[in-house]
């Protein structure tokens, strides 16, 4: 009997168990089917776009008044800030308020270059000072957003520093803000070049290459390659991470020049003819044949602007009009264009920088 009352008593237990982990079970799988796979079910009704700051996009500024004979008039990716050298000081204006910086530069040192990096708000300053045997760079950057401005160090908390020949000068910067690469072309007295890298960690190091008469200088934005123009044979060679340098295969592009990369991997080059183009050649160095858009007319390829490779605008100063060359939506300006920033424009009309929308 006692025997009996234990076993009913185990059972007892037994389906307890078995029905408080049956419970359980059911429990954790209506939370996952609820809160985790029922999250997936609504992400795919959803629709993704893209946020966007309305404000920056659809507001135009008034025109901006700069002092008369400013140099190096520069805009920040999205036209929000221009920057201008005035009297040898770094300026910085928000187009918002219309409220001036001065750039607090050490006064021992001189500006040497100036550069925005793409799609952020920040520029790139390189400075010198010249002694009796060289030229010492060092550099710095402003963040316009948060109103820091920043020498840049290395990794071991110690100043970038490039020593070069003495009364040189950074004739050209180009800036990643994807791989953090910053490529720098120098240019001593006697008008001959060296190429020089920063790393994302501001290791400093010259490019080895074995020409000294560069020209052009592009950063392929998603990867580390440095194209450079050599003189006075307008060939264009691809420097790679390994140090490699290969000629790139222009076959069939008369007078080969190039123009810009884009953050896609893609290179352009115009073909001249009297310093004139009237053709842009597209590709990536993946690729291996060159894409041929024509242009409506003939334009110095300094007057080209590319966004990408469905964005690309000529300028014709002779009309003051920029033509979108896939559209041929021609746009007017006043006065002496300045450039091309996203979905805006920039012009310089007496002493006054002008924006406007691109479309």
């Amino acid at each position: 009997m006692k025997k009996n009352k234990l076993f009913y008593k185990n059972i007892k237990k037994l389906c307890f168990f078995l029905a408080f982990g049956l419970i359980l079970q059911l429990t954790v799988l209506f939370i996952i089917d609820q809160f985790v796979l029922g999250k997936r079910d609504i992400a795919t009704s959803m629709k993704f776009k893209e946020v966007v700051d309305n404000n920056m996009k659809s507001k135009i500024p008034d025109p901006i008044s700069l002092p008369s004979n400013v140099k190096d008039i520069k805009l920040s990716y999205n036209a929000k800030y221009i920057s201008y050298i005035d009297n040898g000081e770094l300026k910085i204006v928000n187009t918002v308020d219309n409220t001036t910086k001065t750039i607090d530069i050490p006064s021992n040192l001189s500006i040497s270059c100036c550069r925005w990096i793409p799609n952020i708000e920040r520029i790139y300053i390189s400075v010198k000072k010249d002694t009796p045997k060289n030229t010492i760079f060092t550099f710095y950057y402003y963040d316009a957003k948060k109103d820091e401005l920043n020498e840049v160090k290395n990794e071991n908390k110690k100043d970038v520093k490039i020593i070069y020949n003495k009364n040189s000068k950074v004739k050209d910067m180009k800036i990643s803000n994807l791989t953090g690469m910053n490529l720098i072309k120098l240019e001593n007295s006697y008008s001959r070049n060296s190429l020089f890298t920063l790393s994302r960690m501001n290791e400093e190091k010259k490019v080895k290459i074995p020409d000294d008469n560069i020209k052009n200088i592009e950063l392929m934005l998603n990867t580390d390659t440095i194209i450079y123009e050599k003189l006075p044979s307008n060939t264009i060679n691809c420097v790679f991470r390994n140090n490699q340098i290969k000629k790139l295969n222009v076959h069939g592009i008369k007078n080969p020049s190039l123009i810009t990369t884009d953050r896609d991997g893609i290179i352009y080059i115009a073909s001249l003819k009297n310093k004139k183009t009237n053709t842009i050649y597209h590709r990536s160095l993946d690729d291996t044949v060159w894409h041929k858009t024509s242009l409506p007319f003939s334009v110095d390829k300094n007057s080209i602007y590319v966004i990408n490779k469905d964005n690309i605008y000529i300028n014709d100063s002779s009309n003051n009009t920029l033509t979108e060359i896939h559209s041929n939506v021609s746009k007017t300006y006043k006065g002496t264009l300045i450039g091309v920033y996203n979905n805006k424009m920039a012009s310089m009309y007496n002493s006054k920088v002008i924006i406007d929308k691109l479309k």
